[in-house]
């Protein structure tokens, strides 16, 4: 089966990307295309914006165009090999991005970059390398100069040729520049064996992977995330380790090489494992619901538009009411959520809500406490999963831009949801038989599990580290 839907608009977006790439592929800083450093901006702020710019017929994405993918935005690209000469008086480094903290890392081992923090007291270790150089501005003008030329050409699309599209562009360059400036530095100073991030779509973390590509240095991306499509944009590194045989079957199936995964787990997972968490009675009492309630949890996510989130916090809600006196529904904000979507009145009228806004209580302490979890994708779903708690795809939005809703639900393992019928059935079984419908729930979910996530036993952060020591030489 597939294992990845691709709608009409998400392949058009993405030929528009491979289209940007290819126009702009010849501009150039220090051998380094910058208009593949924009790529995320691009695809996310510009692409899913003017896909209807290509004239493709492509309705359905077939699996040999599928297998293209990869190729198109990330096999053709060409690295001028450089000579590094590291400063070998230095000890030997590997410089990580933000999220890789979860390693529980060795400060001394490494030289730690995020591109948005303002300085070094804002979230130290790290350091922004744009902050560590002033901008060449002699650099930035033949740049911009470049970019009108190539953009004044009839041939290029039209989308490239318009105003609104150059002042975008060009207003990219300066923190691009800096940071190409600003991370050769960390290279000339240092003696660095290798990279290790979480995803290479940002501008710092794909420069990165260039730059040791131009040197000769081992890369490797940890998946923390299911990222959507933006994951296939974070498959340029030499390694890649990821959950379990789900994502490398998902991902190989766009064209990555199977050889780039290493299966090793996650370390933010470790803790599902490892950690003691509360019991029912403690979440009940803090909560003020009786414990022998049937207890419903949902994570909010902060989608774009907001109104995915009311929708399906609508339909759980329009479920769950007939049956209020036997349930009590638990809803998460998310911590990059402005506000939850359930507002007071909300909570007047339905007292079975009981909204956890802060991080007062931990989502693990919520998941553990549950006896079903509802996610549309979540990771909270595959936390549940590893928590052998029931998990409900909610699939109302098929051909939402961006997010496979679709990465549980088409699986036949995970049990589904795609429309409101089928979420009333599905709650009907699982408070009116809660044992025999939770129990054929996870007898499939067990199975599947085993696909998604291949370490269950807590011990991914060491094998990871162990991983990265081989390939590096370098001890976290």
């Amino acid at each position: 089966m597939d294992h990845i839907s691709i709608n009409h608009i998400t392949f058009k977006a993405y030929e528009l990307t491979h289209h940007f790439l290819k126009v702009f592929k010849h501009i150039t800083y220090k051998d380094i295309p910058v208009a593949r450093a924009m790529i995320f901006n691009f695809y996310r702020l510009i692409a899913i914006r003017n896909y209807e710019n290509l004239s493709s017929k492509n309705i359905n994405m077939p699996k040999d165009q599928k297998k293209k993918l990869y190729g198109v935005l990330f096999d053709n690209e060409e690295v001028k090999q450089l000579s590094y000469n590291p400063n070998t008086a230095q000890p030997q480094k590997i410089i990580f991005s933000r999220f890789v903290d979860v390693l529980d890392i060795d400060p001394e081992s490494g030289i730690f970059c995020d591109e948005y923090v303002k300085d070094e007291r804002e979230r130290p270790p790290y350091i922004n390398p744009a902050n560590l150089v002033p901008l060449d501005s002699k650099v930035e003008k033949q740049l911009i100069k470049q970019i009108h030329m190539v953009s004044e050409d009839n041939k290029v699309p039209t989308i490239f040729r318009s105003k609104g599209f150059r002042v975008w562009m060009c207003k990219q360059l300066a923190h691009i520049i800096r940071l190409i400036d600003g991370l050769e530095l960390i290279f000339m100073q240092n003696n660095i064996k290798g990279v290790v991030q979480d995803v290479s779509l940002l501008p710092m973390n794909y420069i990165l992977v260039h730059m040791c590509k131009q040197r000769n240095i081992p890369s490797i991306n940890l998946q923390l995330f299911l990222n959507s499509h933006y994951q296939l944009m974070s498959m340029n590194p030499d390694y890649y380790i990821t959950f379990g045989q789900f994502d490398i079957d998902r991902m190989t199936e766009l064209g990555v090489p199977p050889q780039k995964f290493k299966i090793i787990g996650n370390p933010r997972f470790d803790r599902i494992f490892t950690d003691t968490w509360m019991k029912k009675n403690q979440l009940a009492r803090l909560l003020d619901f009786a414990s022998d309630k049937l207890v419903f949890f949902y994570a909010e996510q902060p989608v774009h538009p907001e109104d995915i989130n009311k929708v399906i916090l609508d339909a759980l809600i329009q479920s769950l009411n007939p049956y209020r006196d036997k349930v009590v529904f638990i809803i998460k904000k998310h911590p990059r959520q402005a506000r939850s979507t359930i507002s007071n009145s909300y909570l007047k009228k339905y007292p079975f809500i009981k909204l956890i806004s802060t991080n007062d209580i931990q989502l693990y302490d919520l998941i553990n406490n549950s006896d079903i979890v509802f996610t549309q994708f979540s990771c909270v779903g595959l936390e549940a999963i590893l928590f052998d708690k029931p998990m409900i795809s909610i699939n109302f939005f098929h051909d939402e831009i961006n997010r496979e809703h679709s990465y549980f639900a088409k699986n036949p393992l995970v049990t589904s949801s795609n429309n409101l019928q089928q979420l009333n059935a599905i709650i009907n079984n699982i408070v009116e038989n809660p044992i025999k419908y939770k129990h054929s729930i996870l007898e499939k979910q067990t199975i599947y599990k085993s696909y998604i996530y291949n370490d269950l036993k807590g011990t991914s952060r060491v094998r990871i580290k162990q991983f990265i020591k081989e390939i590096t030489g370098v001890k976290i």
